[in-house]
This record gives C-alpha cells, structure tokens and sequence, in this order.
C-alpha cells in the first residue's frame, strides 16, 4: 500500500453526501473489509497514473519511494479518521441510514484538497510561484487521472455492491475537526518537508527553492519572505 493510494482512500471519505434512497449501515468488520478493497483499488489507481510525473524527473520510481516510505504515517492517519468517524455498528443488522454518494464526496475532497494547495501556494508568494508551475500542472493531471480511475472502478455506490451496506461518513463540521485532530497526530506539516527534500534527490528541482520553507512551516517558524526570482 502507498501513501499516495492512502490519501486517495482519506479523501474519499472526507464528506457525508447523500443521494436518494436508504442502506443499511455497514457492520465495523464489513466497513474494515471495505476499507481495505478502497485501498486496493487507490492503489491500483495511483500505478495507472504514475507515469504522468515523468514530465518532472528522469527518475519517477524514485520519486514513488518518496511516498512509499511515508506509508506507516498516512496509514496512522487513515486509521486515526475511520476509527473515530463512528461511521459502523456493532451489529450485522444495523439500522438504515441516507444512501451514501462516492460521487459527490470525491468532488468535495477534490475542492478541499485545492485549497489546501493555494493556501500553501499563497505561503510561497505570487512572485515565487512560477518555477513551480510544471510541478502544479503535473501534480493536477495526476489528480484528475487518480479521479477518473476512482470513479470507473467504485462508482457511487462504494461498499454497497460487495457488501450489500455502507459507512456513515460524517457530516463537513464533524469530519474537518477529524481531520484537524488526526493532522496534529500525525504531524503531517513535518512529514511533507521530508518527502519535499526526497523529491527533490529524486530529480524534481524545481523544488530547490521551496524544501526549507516547508520545513519552516512544519517547525512553526515564521517564514521569512523568499528572494523573488
């Protein structure tokens, strides 16, 4: 399992968005079992796409270590959402709850995950951007790849077809707050100035400038203004 396809897992049980129709709520062995064929299938997904960052490194295999050494750390924090997401019962029998729509919440997640990138963007400073924007352009192509790939092989009834169930995923408030608590856990700000330092060994240098200012922002540091270029 790659740290790659454990995001896509993370992401895609960011939001409760419900379609028409009811389904009973998945047993806590049943939402296990299916968490684990999403994480097969997200990492079926991420070996499909993986030859899109061959547009940023001669080295794409080294680059995939970069995730893949971080797997224990996004599997912690997959495990740290689902677990206290309260989304299973105890019964084979649970109650019935509204359908839930894989589509919708892959759209959400999709929104979240942008603003997360123009958020950390804006840190780097307009001027500062441009020697990025191969890497953004790459990084958005893989996203939409991992998407369509998510979408062909679960559709919108995820859990459902294998197990006749579904999870309860929480509602926006509910599930931003877990992913807060789950964050701090995990100390995911640090882990992302480690993986920014793999890449860049692995042939991604238009990550020179920008490696030590995610550091910075995994230190709680201020962050000085970068040189412009």
């Amino acid at each position: 399992m790659t740290a790659l396809s454990m995001m896509v897992v993370a992401f895609s049980l960011f939001l409760a968005a419900h379609a028409q129709g009811q389904v009973r709520q998945c047993s806590c062995p049943e939402t296990k079992k299916c968490l684990t064929d999403l994480k097969k299938i997200g990492d079926d997904c991420v070996n499909s796409c993986w030859g899109t960052v061959s547009a940023i490194t001669s080295k794409p295999q080294d680059l995939r270590k970069c995730f893949s050494n971080k797997n224990n750390v996004i599997e912690s924090y997959v495990d740290c959402f689902v677990d206290n997401m309260n989304g299973c019962v105890d019964s084979p029998n649970g109650p019935q709850i509204a359908k839930q729509d894989f589509e919708l919440i892959i759209t959400t997640a999709e929104q979240r995950i942008r603003k997360t990138v123009e958020k950390t963007l804006n840190d780097f400073g307009s001027e500062n951007q441009e020697t990025l924007k191969d890497v953004i352009a790459v990084g958005e192509k893989f996203g939409a790849c991992a998407k369509d790939c998510l979408r062909k092989k679960i559709g919108k009834d995820f859990c459902l077809t294998n197990y006749q169930c579904q999870p309860k995923v929480p509602g926006e408030a509910k599930a931003k707050e877990l992913l807060q608590t789950c964050q701090n856990k995990q100390d995911l700000k640090r882990h992302a100035g480690e993986v920014c330092d793999c890449a860049l060994a692995a042939g991604v240098s238009a990550l020179q400038s920008y490696c030590p200012v995610l550091e910075l922002l995994g230190s709680g540091i201020p962050l000085p203004p970068l040189p412009s270029k």
